[in-house]
């Protein structure tokens, strides 16, 4: 399996595991162990609805020191504050009797020497312990300190404790000892003693495969569970922890319907999508547009982003080419721009190249597809080539974009794949030196913008990049597609498609 991989738990998210293990049977210990950022916070507070019983808050702030590797360690001597949230007090007229005691520790007093702690606090867990529930245990910041004191009907359910170094460790052994369900929230450094006694270790890392920095939810350890030893993307957007699991075996990414361009602009074209314009901007004209696929990520995903931009190009009136995949063709472009724009507009305003053979019997299918033909023209612009027999290659393809509309947009979508097969079905002899002026024919043509997409490995696609203004690099990291830009340097995204009617998103993963 490679690095980053998922398990079998194809479908299921990492909250949604957690929460399913936690309410099954225990006690258990679940330990979330993550450096700082890294979301072990947003984390415990979207699993803390989904954990069964009643529940408690424990935010702790203990003073650490540097160690000169870099670690973090406990301050000796020094005293931590804990903040205790309870929102299901025992009022005090309710004839409930009165736990005496924490793990044998007493309340109040140093009467048989150990340490005291305060009655509300060993109250609180006698209860929780007799009743059985859900402990939450996490550093003590001002966003947890505002989600625990949300949670408590009355501001006097809070209680604020500084517990000497001994009271403190004897809390965590008192804690551990409970019949109740605890989710402890720790830097690694402080999560290393506790990591073997835990039933379930849960750890927050970043990754970094092919430049792709993304963050990782690792289940390492689930005791008396079927999962474990498996890993999800999450995000941290908007202050919310998710996670992605993997998408269903032989998942076809669907292409959406265009979102509506707020700005429209005369220099630029709308990329069909919000996600792709926040993320990597809107498309220049006279430019190009390179999406490399990493050899785990299936062909289909760059047709499913480049589905949205045509859809939007031809309802402003644009013409487009596509040069699909032999594994795409005709039927599937049309089947999937069906209900997003009209039939007539594709049939004046779309043309499909494909080395795909039988389709162009029906007449709705011959209306858009291009005759595969080599002979080159005897003027405009297709003798302009800059190499003896290097042009557009397929001039009907060029004279379509040429004679649209004045003022309207001009897009050839490219497939590598479809380019190399389609130039094998004429004979062209097509090279990855010899691309580059063949794009610059097209590059020629008002208010005209390429995008390209094909293996990364493929020395077209590697002929491609450089002369594309924009450049992405789309892989599979546990079990889901992410892209980031290489030209300009981006931050890494998780692709998804979480609407039925609406393009993909893109979630920031780093």
């Amino acid at each position: 399996m490679p690095e980053g991989a998922s398990g079998s738990n194809e479908g299921a998210d990492s909250l949604g595991i957690l929460a399913e293990y936690l309410s099954g049977r225990g006690p258990r210990l679940l330990l979330v162990a993550g450096p700082p950022g890294a979301g072990k916070s947003s984390l415990v507070r979207e699993l803390y609805p989904r954990l069964p019983g009643p529940k408690l808050i424990l935010l702790y702030q203990q003073p650490t020191v540097s160690t000169p590797g870099g670690g973090v360690h406990p301050q000796i001597g020094a005293a931590t504050s804990v903040l205790l949230a309870d929102p299901n007090p025992t009022p005090p007229d309710s004839g409930e009797p009165r736990s005496g005691g924490l793990a044998g520790m007493p309340i109040g007093s140093q009467e048989t020497g150990g340490p005291a702690f305060p009655s509300a606090l060993v109250e609180a867990f006698g209860r929780l312990a007799s009743t059985g529930g859900s402990v939450v245990a996490d550093s003590w910041d001002r966003e947890s300190e505002s989600f625990a004191r949300g949670h408590v009907p009355d501001p006097a359910s809070v209680r604020t404790i500084d517990l000497p170094e001994t009271a403190f460790s004897a809390l965590q052994t008192g804690l551990l000892g409970l019949r109740v369900n605890l989710v402890l929230a720790m830097i690694p450094d402080l999560a290393q003693p506790l990591a073997s006694l835990s039933d379930g270790l849960v750890e927050l890392r970043r990754e970094t495969p092919n430049g792709a920095s993304v963050r990782v939810v690792a289940i390492s350890k689930l005791r008396g569970s079927d999962h474990g030893d498996e890993s999800h993307l999450y995000s941290l957007d908007g202050g919310t922890f998710r996670s992605f699991p993997d998408l269903p075996r032989g998942f076809a990414p669907p292409i959406r319907a265009p979102d509506p361009d707020p700005e429209p602009a005369a220099g630029t074209l709308w990329p069909g999508a919000e996600a792709f314009a926040r993320a990597f901007g809107r498309l220049r004209y006279n430019a190009i547009t390179g999406l490399a696929l990493a050899a785990d990520a299936p062909h289909p995903y760059g047709a499913a982003m480049a589905g949205p931009l045509v859809a939007h190009t031809l309802r402003i009136g644009g013409r487009v080419i596509w040069m699909t995949s032999p594994s795409l063709g005709v039927t599937r472009v049309l089947t999937d721009l069906q209900g997003l724009v009209p039939p007539e507009w594709m049939r004046e305003r779309l043309r499909i190249v494909t080395a795909t053979g039988d389709e162009s019997r029906s007449p709705e299918l011959a209306a858009v597809k291009l005759p595969l033909r080599r002979e080159m023209s005897d003027g405009g612009d297709l003798r302009s080539a800059t190499s003896p027999g290097v042009g557009p290659i397929f001039p009907e393809a060029h004279r379509f974009l040429r004679l649209a509309p004045e003022g309207a947009p001009r897009l050839y979508v490219l497939s590598i794949e479809g380019l190399k097969a389609s130039a094998n079905a004429v004979g062209a002899n097509l090279k990855a030196a010899t691309l580059p002026s063949v794009l610059a024919s097209y590059l020629r043509l008002p208010k005209f913008h390429g995008f390209g997409y094909g293996r990364a490995d493929d020395p077209l696609s590697e002929a491609l990049l450089p002369a594309a203004d924009t450049s992405l690099l789309m892989q599979i990291v546990c079990g889901r597609p992410v892209v980031h830009g290489l030209r300009p340097r981006t931050p890494t995204y998780v692709v998804d498609w979480d609407a039925p009617t609406r393009p993909y998103s893109l979630a920031p993963s780093n």
